[in-house]
């Protein structure tokens, strides 16, 4: 089964404005996440911040009217290349953590009596 990557969108920091350009609202870090799996249960993550500058010319949108697929849009177009060393990395841990024997958390000592013996 291949991997699954979804991007998920954290925070944004806007700058309440009017900022240079006379916007109000205007988007200026995203902080993000994107979350890998494997689908046999191991999951990771890659999170990061994106720091965006409106630039003459470009299309606005008010930040009430923002869509999730907007800013995710802008965070691939600002990771450029480097959206497939992400994945690539992320696939990396994935298989990693595949091989790594699972782990269980034991709160009852071996030599403890049993809690059908204890009454």
């Amino acid at each position: 089964m291949a991997n699954t990557y979804t991007m998920k969108i954290e925070r944004l920091n806007a700058v309440v404005g009017p900022d240079s350009h006379g916007h109000q609202n205007s988007v200026i870090r995203i902080e993000w996440q994107i979350i890998a799996s494997d689908g046999q249960g191991h999951s990771t993550h890659w999170a990061e911040t994106t720091k965006l500058q409106w630039q003459e010319g470009e299309s606005w949108t008010e930040l009430a009217d923002l869509t999730e697929s907007q800013v995710v849009g802008w965070v691939e177009t600002s990771l450029g290349s480097r959206y497939d060393l992400i994945k690539t990395t992320l696939d990396e841990t994935l298989v990693k953590e595949a091989a790594t024997p699972a782990e269980e958390i034991i709160d009852r000592m071996p030599w403890s009596p049993s809690e059908d013996t204890v009454a």
